[in-house]
């Protein structure tokens, strides 16, 4: 049985600080994120892991070198994670 649905494009996790999270992502996983895009507008960064196949992960947060959005960023990425 496949996992993944062969239609998946990608699954999005969006953090408030990007760089912890690639992070925290690498350290539990033993795989680093790619520097992926920049996304002008919006204010956030993304670092994509592939899934196989055509599918992957997105981890996108707030870019630093970025001014902020007019409004919230995409996903909701600039509100703080609930506690753990």
């Amino acid at each position: 049985m496949n996992a993944i649905p062969p239609l998946l494009d990608h699954l999005v996790l969006a953090t408030p600080d990007l760089g912890t999270t690639v992070a925290d992502f690498t350290r539990r996983t033993g795989v680093t994120p790619v520097p992926g895009g920049a996304h002008p507008g919006p204010g956030t960064r993304n670092h994509p892991i592939g899934l196989g196949g055509r599918s992957h992960l997105e981890i996108i947060g707030p870019d630093p070198e970025q001014p902020g959005p007019a409004g919230p960023r995409t996903f909701g990425a600039d509100r703080p994670a609930p506690p753990s």
